[in-house]
């Protein structure tokens, strides 16, 4: 064999020999990267919150997943990434890691969304003093609701005249994330209101907004009873049409309690009590709506009951019996309340 072929197989074969070990170091460097893709982080610990932000770019979000405890090695994120997710997008928002998992559960995570939101309910019939004590037993803190439900330019354009954003707070449960603020989440309560009530049908004989609300959150302090509220609501119009006092206690009961009086019931000396939100002593609507309604009594207002009933009392059972004379209403109450106290 000539000397020229016989170093050409000679260089063929180093060739040969580096490609398969090159080839053999690629197979053994992907081994290792494979398992540590999908190898769980041991070393985490805790509950860890991981907020992506809107805009913020994949290496940067990659580089705090590291730095922040949530993956073993940043190379071994930064490779998977590129090799696996290039084209796709790690989603912003609230993320909650509670257990060890892999770079690759890591990143599917973020690119499916999976955020992490509270549940914040806005039960009906509640004050701004009584949303604010229940919600920050969630997030937030009691004043930092307080301060936001009491910001009226949320509602100045439906309601120039509100002092606080009580009745306007939509009893619902809404998703939020995390750490997002008091005022924000009052701002979706308040934006799910003026949805509400853009979406709904407003006949010309309705009550304004305001009086609308008023008379919804007195309704609502009246009964638990859907089949109720319509006609209580109806009974309360046709005392506003006559001038008669409406006479609800719970606008006696709030207040007693805004001075801090109220001893858990109510007597004859109580319904005499000056406020103007006593409707004993007071004719017509409280200056504000004592608590927020619900959308159903909302809509029993709007959509009255037509009927002739001027007076209710409780049977005891939360249901209402309704009388149309003083003479009949007096002999309810004789039946169905032993202490004589009169509605």
């Amino acid at each position: 064999m000539p000397q020229k072929v016989r170093l050409l197989m000679k260089r063929i074969n180093w060739i040969l020999a580096f490609l398969a070990l090159l080839f053999f170091a690629l197979l053994l460097f992907s081994l290792i990267i494979l398992k540590n893709f999908n190898k769980k982080y041991k070393g985490f610990e805790g509950e860890k919150y991981f907020i992506v932000q809107k805009g913020e770019s994949s290496g940067k979000i990659l580089e705090r997943l590291f730095l922040e405890k949530i993956v073993e090695k940043q190379y071994t994120i930064k490779i998977a990434y590129a090799l696996s997710f290039k084209k796709k997008t790690l989603k912003a928002g609230v993320y909650l890691f509670d257990r060890p998992i892999s770079p690759k559960e890591v990143l599917s995570k973020l690119e499916k969304g999976d955020v992490v939101y509270l549940k914040l309910t806005f039960r009906e019939g509640l004050t701004i003093e009584e949303y604010s004590r229940e919600l920050s037993r969630t997030t937030g803190s009691y004043e930092g609701f307080l301060s936001a439900m009491q910001d009226t330019s949320l509602i100045e354009e439906l309601d120039p005249e509100a002092k606080t954003l009580q009745g306007y707070l939509l009893p619902d449960t809404y998703l939020v994330a995390p750490f997002t603020s008091e005022k924000e989440i009052v701002k979706t309560a308040i934006q799910s209101f003026i949805s509400f009530w853009h979406s709904i049908e407003k006949k010309p004989f309705n009550l304004n907004l305001r009086k609308t609300i008023i008379l919804a959150s007195i309704v609502e302090k009246e009964t638990a009873h859907s089949s109720e509220k319509s006609k209580i609501a109806g009974v309360f119009l046709n005392r506003l049409k006559i001038g008669m006092a409406l006479q609800s206690d719970p606008t006696t009961i709030y207040a007693l309690e805004r001075r801090g009086l109220y001893r858990g019931y109510l007597t004859k000396e109580d319904l005499k009590f000056e406020d103007p939100f006593n409707t004993y002593t007071r004719i017509g609507l409280p200056p504000e709506p004592i608590c927020s309604p619900s959308k159903e009594t909302i809509l029993s207002v709007l959509n009255p009951e037509n009927h002739r009933y001027l007076y209710f009392v409780s049977k005891g059972d939360g249901s209402h019996h309704f009388s149309e004379t003083l003479d009949t209403h007096n002999q309810a109450v004789s039946k169905y309340i032993k202490n004589g106290k009169t509605r």
